[in-house]
């Protein structure tokens, strides 16, 4: 499996673009935020009902990729392949036991 690093990105060395969503922290706690310019012209960090200076939560990074779910089996796939096994009866299949 290949392993995926990510490093903190001070806000003094570089920015994400604008709207996308990452992380940020002050080195304490973490949030997911995005970047936002201010009516000023400057940069702010964009939360759900509020916002926060860049030097409050001076370090980001971009969000990591999801995991990738594996297919969900229909009734009809479950049915058959524990037949094949036969090791539950229909009734655990309809409950969705697996053991």
């Amino acid at each position: 499996m290949k392993e995926c690093t990510m490093h903190w990105i001070p806000t003094s060395k570089r920015l994400p673009e604008l709207y996308e969503k990452v992380l940020v922290t002050d080195g304490e706690c973490v949030e997911m935020s995005m970047l936002g310019r201010r009516y000023d012209e400057g940069y702010v960090w964009l939360f759900d009902t509020c916002w926060n200076d860049l030097e409050d939560l001076p370090y980001w990074m971009p969000l990591p990729e999801p995991p990738t779910l594996s297919k969900t089996m229909t009734i009809e796939e479950m049915a058959d392949r524990y037949a094949k096994e036969d090791t539950l009866s229909v009734h655990q299949i309809m409950k969705g036991e697996t053991e």
